[in-house]
């Protein structure tokens, strides 16, 4: 897939949920992890380090929903209306704009992993 490409830098496939939350804690606010969803199949996790008050454990999780219409795929938060032609197009936008995420996206975070 293409699109994985531009976000291989936040883009962990494999890597559990548990394995993710341990390090994000370290992490600054903001700083994210993509994976590929153990629950849906064609379907992302981000998980994102945010304040302790906007969330109990200080990581949320969003499923991201790839979607084909017309043979064009699109890419969107779960729960949400707005589409984006690329993952890499959906996280600069939430970088920018926070949307339905308690905390803009930090692109500048890169995790060693």
């Amino acid at each position: 897939n293409d699109d994985l490409t531009p976000v291989s830098r936040w883009y962990k496939p494999y890597l559990e949920r548990e394995a993710v939350c341990q390090v994000l804690q370290s992490a600054d606010y903001g700083a994210f992890i993509l994976r590929n969803s153990t629950t849906h199949s064609d379907c992302y996790a981000l998980s994102v380090k945010v304040p302790k008050f906007t969330h109990d454990s200080n990581i949320a999780h969003y499923l991201i929903e790839r979607i084909v219409q017309n043979d064009t795929p699109s890419y969107r938060i779960k729960g949400t209306i707005k589409q984006f032609p690329t993952l890499l197009s959906l996280l600069t936008h939430h970088s920018v704009m926070p949307e339905i995420l308690p905390i803009t996206l930090n692109l500048n975070e890169i995790l060693s992993i």
